[in-house]
């Protein structure tokens, strides 16, 4: 029997749980952060309805050590602040965290080692 490589699909061994303890951890030893200050072009998208000008969505701005921020904005007019929990969050939001963090960590770890030079 031939399997074609095309049909094998990469699994993410990495489960939810794990995801969210490097994120605690990073933001735990290097403090907060934000989309804001990592001069994201986005922000990852937790919730949208509508279409245009009509448009409401729920972006997640800061990233604490137990908790994440959201802005919840019409058009571009804020309209409400939420908390949630990281484990209140879908996983594709952790993982685009992960990124975010993972990132940040990176230049952290960078600043550090320029300043001990």
């Amino acid at each position: 029997m031939k399997t074609d490589l095309k049909d094998l699909k990469v699994i993410d061994c990495e489960s939810k749980a794990q995801k969210i303890g490097k994120i605690k951890k990073v933001i735990s030893e290097w403090g907060s952060t934000s989309c804001c200050e990592r001069k994201r072009d986005h922000s990852p998208c937790l919730n949208s309805i509508g279409y245009g000008k009509n448009n409401v969505c729920e972006l997640v701005e800061q990233f604490y050590a137990d908790s994440v921020e959201t802005v919840v904005y019409h058009d571009e007019v804020e309209l409400n602040y939420n908390n949630y929990s990281y484990e209140e969050l879908p996983e594709e939001i952790i993982d685009e965290i992960l990124e975010i963090v993972e990132d940040y960590e990176t230049d952290m770890l960078k600043t550090e080692k320029r300043c001990q030079d």
